[in-house]
């Protein structure tokens, strides 16, 4: 894994260093306000001069709010907290921009799946992941590309994107999210959710356009992935890597019940499907495009029909605080 050190921090320069702890309040099931204030005390105990500022209701269609917020503060600081789930980083460093490289990011994940604290094993305890904030080491980070907004995990079309439809609608509800909260209940909200998407599936035909060669046929879903990690504990690439420079793909070749449940329990023991059902590999650039709209995902959250995905990756685009 590539990392880097805060050489400052070595030389015992002691100057004091500027952050920005952006937290949203919606995050989880946690005390987000309460984690905030301990992340604040916590860099100005260890020399940081900290702001601390929630995010709010989204501004206009254009402008998520950790987005908004953080290009508010680019460039004028040397580290950005994030505090809430992945949707939030994503939020976060996209709205950086170019400022992102010269700025480190760290990172209190209270989401319900948290998969970038899952791909660099950020402890589960909130405590010692506040203590983190301050580390000197750091990770480089991937990301893609899609339709010209930026993504951390994956973009899935297909019946992926139809479970994940599903699975936001029940998270919607209040039983739901308490129901996703539990520690398998993510895990049993996306089987059945598959099961009852899987009944009523029938291919349709992708044109696949992978590194500038082409594959046209009927997949009932592709991913394609940054990251191993899918939803809480799942992995539908479990060969990826989140800084390898790549991005993995996974097309299942199959609709109906059996064939995909087969993949649903190679993903829940993060092994990869036998080549009969699923083809996979890597990509650095990818389009894939259909005739007709098709749904697809982005980091879990469901995104308006389109007839062609653009996908690229940005090899190390951001660094992040790690454990130690």
């Amino acid at each position: 894994m590539w990392s880097w050190q805060d050489h400052r921090a070595e030389s015992g320069n002691v100057s004091q260093k500027k952050a920005i702890v952006i937290a949203n309040p919606a995050a989880g099931r946690n005390d987000v306000r309460g984690t905030a204030l301990k992340a604040r005390n916590h860099l100005e105990a260890h020399n940081w001069s900290a702001d601390l500022v929630f995010t709010a209701p989204q501004v206009s269609v254009a402008d998520k709010p950790g987005s908004w917020l953080s290009k508010r503060y680019a460039g004028t600081v040397d580290r950005v907290v994030v505090i809430g789930g992945d949707g939030t980083l994503r939020e976060v460093v996209s709205g950086l921009g170019d400022e992102v490289r010269q700025t480190t990011v760290a990172f209190i994940p209270l989401g319900n799946a948290n998969v970038t604290a899952r791909q660099f094993n950020f402890p589960r305890d909130i405590e010692a992941n506040i203590a983190t904030i301050t580390n000197s080491t750091f990770a480089a980070m991937d990301v893609g590309r899609v339709n010209g907004d930026v993504f951390l995990a994956m973009v899935g079309v297909g019946y992926d994107a139809l479970v994940t439809a599903m699975v936001g609608a029940a998270r919607s509800t209040r039983p739901g999210r308490w129901f996703y909260s539990l520690r398998a209940g993510g895990d049993v909200l996306y089987v059945l959710s598959g099961l009852m998407t899987g009944l009523r599936l029938l291919p349709r035909k992708f044109d696949l356009h992978i590194d500038g060669t082409s594959a046209s046929r009927a997949y009932p879903t592709i991913w394609i992935s940054n990251t191993r990690t899918y939803a809480k504990s799942w992995s539908v690439t479990p060969a990826a890597s989140i800084n390898d420079g790549r991005l993995d793909f996974h097309a299942c070749k199959y609709a109906g019940l059996i064939r995909p449940l087969i993949v649903m329990r190679r993903a829940v023991h993060g092994k990869p499907a036998p080549a009969s059902i699923s083809e996979y590999g890597t990509v650095t650039t990818c389009r894939i495009q259909s005739d007709k709209p098709f749904r697809w995902q982005m980091d879990g959250d469901p995104m308006p029909a389109t007839d062609k995905l653009d996908i690229e990756v940005i090899p190390h685009h951001f660094r992040i605080v790690v454990p130690e």
